[in-house]
Parts: structure tokens; C-alpha cells; sequence
């Protein structure tokens, strides 16, 4: 089930519910102060990255080695 981010009109306070796509629509009640005068807000998009063998720096071990000449000492 998504998760949406609301905010209250009343109270400012914006909070996070499940909603399912088929009541999308339907309003919902805000936690702190119980009204009913809420928006959804769209949000921002997360971005996960795959987790992989690359160091700290984002650079994997050979791609390093390439930008070096062949029997660089530092590698």
C-alpha cells in the first residue's frame, strides 16, 4: 500500500498515511488536530542506489588503476 504526505490546513502539521490507490481520493483526518481540511503533497522522489563493490569514494578499485599507467606504484 503507498505512502502519501499530507499537510493540515488548520494546524500546518504534515503527516504520512497509507493509503490504498482505490481510496485515493477520500479525505484524510489530520492526527494532531482531527480536521479534516488536509491536502496530499507530492513529494520528492527517492532515488535508492544499488548497492556494489565500490569504494567509499564511488570509484571502483579498477576504474582507479585505469587512469594510472601500467605498474604505478600508488596502485
Amino acid at each position: 500500500m503507498p505512502r502519501y504526505d499530507f499537510e493540515c490546513s488548520d494546524c500546518d502539521v504534515v503527516f504520512e498515511e497509507k493509503v490504498s490507490l482505490a481510496e485515493s481520493d477520500k479525505t484524510i483526518e489530520c492526527p494532531l488536530c482531527k480536521n479534516i481540511n488536509t491536502k496530499k503533497i507530492i513529494g520528492i522522489p527517492m532515488i535508492f542506489k544499488k548497492q556494489n563493490s565500490q569504494s567509499s569514494n564511488g570509484i571502483s578499485p579498477n576504474a582507479a588503476r585505469r587512469r594510472h599507467r601500467s605498474g604505478c606504484p600508488c596502485c
